[in-house]
């Protein structure tokens, strides 16, 4: 089974702190032998929401941050994350449609849209996400998508 998970999901997993962690964990737990696929757009929103939670009282150190995006990267050559090039061209014309069908009637965040865009060249069969809105986009785009 193809999983393509969200930066909700990733920064839960990655970061031992974040209340979500161990929901994310089990999550990966029962689908670590899955193929889990990245897009550069994970990958970029993951690190960035990572760096972020450094300003937050109580927050990660940089150099915590830093080793975690390092395991990461990682990850990628390793697994189980693959990264999956994707055409941005495509994924911002789906964007502007998913947009015009949907953002007018529920929430449609830009982040979220365009997860959803890519959703159309990657075809997981699986979305996974911590994030109700973007689910609810997800499903109502016609994909499996599921919260951790």
């Amino acid at each position: 089974m193809r999983v393509y998970p969200d930066a909700s999901f990733l920064v839960s997993w990655l970061y031992s702190a974040d209340v979500n962690n161990g929901r994310a964990r089990r999550w990966f737990g029962t689908h670590q032998t899955d193929d889990w696929i990245i897009s550069d757009w994970s990958w970029f929103e993951s690190v960035n929401a990572l760096r972020a939670l450094c300003l937050a009282t109580g927050g990660p150190r940089r150099d915590l941050v830093e080793g975690l995006r390092r395991y990461f990267k990682h990850l990628l050559y390793v697994g189980p994350f693959a990264l999956e090039r994707i055409d941005w061209d495509e994924v911002l014309k789906d964007a502007n449609q998913i947009s015009a069908a949907f953002a007018a009637r529920q929430r449609a965040r830009a982040a979220d849209t365009l997860h959803v865009a890519i959703l159309e060249q990657v075809q997981p069969d699986i979305f996974v996400s911590g994030d109700g809105d973007q689910i609810a986009l997800a499903v109502a785009r016609g994909f499996n998508a599921v919260q951790f």
